[in-house]
């Protein structure tokens, strides 16, 4: 009896704790972001409910952040989502809240939205190693100092902190 106790709990765990690599499709081919993106395709319908409450909602460490104020406006930063991930679904507006405040120059922040295989029509190839999303990848000259992948250590700003620094 305790075996079988014991088993149906594992079963119970491995089945409510699933992350965005095995996510069900709760979204339809049309719903989904794929490819390419900008922060403005986040303000569009469907995706403006999700990105706006979250967006709205985060309260910044303006301490943290004043930190890497400077050392951040010379770095490519790369984003990998889905929109079909809670997980990026939280993370994502969160992150862009925090880009706004740090006023980045978006033209050195490529979004790009994967589908639940981790690619998408201008992605087909994992040249990322993307295991997780959302992954949030910062590069110096083109190489990779940093990445936070699916949610962050600490918080984003002192992730964010630790990379840069």
């Amino acid at each position: 009896m305790t075996k079988y106790i014991i088993s149906l709990i594992t079963m119970a765990i491995l089945f409510t704790s699933t992350s965005c690599t095995h996510t069900k499709n709760t979204t339809t081919p049309n719903q989904m972001m794929l490819g390419k993106v900008s922060k403005k395709d986040f303000k569009k319908a469907p995706y403006k409910t999700w990105f706006k409450k979250e967006y709205d909602s985060y309260a910044l460490d303006k301490t943290n952040l004043n930190k890497i104020k400077n050392s951040i406006k010379d770095k490519e930063i790369l984003v990998f989502f889905g929109s079909w991930c809670s997980d990026s679904r939280r993370e994502v507006p969160r992150f862009i809240k925090i880009l706004d405040y740090l006023d980045i120059n978006y033209k050195n922040v490529h979004f790009t939205a994967l589908d639940h295989d981790k690619i998408a029509p201008d992605y087909k190839e994992n040249t990322r190693n993307i295991v997780y999303v959302p992954t949030f990848i910062f590069l110096s000259n083109k190489e990779e100092i940093g990445r936070i992948i699916e949610t962050p250590e600490n918080t984003l700003e002192l992730d964010m902190v630790n990379i840069l620094k």
